[in-house]
């Protein structure tokens, strides 16, 4: 039976401006009137026939005022329009960036794939964790055990120590305790911490699922089961 081994290597908005005009406002003329007698004027008096000094009336008048011209309608429509379009344009543009962020996040993580509506008992917890033991000790890994396994998804993943290499899941396969996962599809994984000034440990990961899962299927499984080991390598502590 061929294993399939996998070594891992370890992110609008425009404002729209509004403005008013206020209505027009006509010049209105003052009438002249009589000034007050508390009022005084600077004009030169003149004589009367009389010879007597007659102030003469004076005119109180307005400067016209100019009144701000109102701009045409399609002036103050386009006003609004143009914030408009730019927002839209905007929404747009962070859209497509989202959707090509989902689309590249997909390609490296996967998506979960659902598990078959009648799961076999030997891709449930117990047998896995079982039956990976036994082998392990048929094989002669004196120094390896199961550590952990993963069923938040499916499949399951067991994690383990003291083994994983090639070679390694080569004799783990061959042992009987192993026999009634010969035909699935396996994904290992295998990995080394350590070394020169510290010990050297070896860890390993174990997917398995039915042959019988669509093609389509599979892929996506692969792609999960792949980052889902390079999530659990990071969580192991460094020596």
């Amino acid at each position: 039976m061929k294993l399939i081994i996998t070594f891992l290597l370890g992110v609008i908005c425009g404002g729209v401006g509004a403005w008013q005009l206020k209505p027009d406002l006509s010049p209105l003329a003052v009438e002249a009137q009589a000034l007050p007698p508390s009022v005084t004027t600077r004009s030169s008096p003149t004589t009367s026939p009389a010879g007597s000094s007659v102030r003469p009336h004076s005119r109180l008048a307005n400067p016209p005022s100019v009144a701000p011209a109102h701009p045409p309608p399609s002036a103050a429509s386009e006003t609004t329009a143009q914030p408009d379009a730019r927002q839209q344009a905007q929404v747009a543009s962070l859209q497509e960036k989202l959707q090509t962020e989902r689309e590249l996040r997909v390609l490296d993580q996967g998506e979960p794939v659902p598990a078959p509506p009648s799961l076999d008992a030997r891709f449930q917890e117990a047998a896995l964790v079982q039956s990976i033991e036994k082998a392990l000790a048929q094989a002669g890994f004196e120094d390896a055990s199961v550590s952990s396994i993963d069923c938040t998804e499916y499949p399951c993943i067991v994690y383990g120590e003291g083994m994983g290499g090639r070679e390694d899941f080569e004799r783990l396969s061959e042992t009987s305790a192993f026999s009634d996962y010969r035909t699935d599809r396996q994904q290992a994984f295998g990995w080394r911490m350590g070394g020169k000034d510290t010990p050297e440990k070896r860890y390993f990961g174990l997917a398995m699922y039915s042959r019988d899962e669509a093609p389509q299927r599979q892929e996506a499984l692969n792609r999960r089961i792949q980052y889902r080991s390079r999530q659990m390598q990071q969580t192991i502590p460094r020596p």
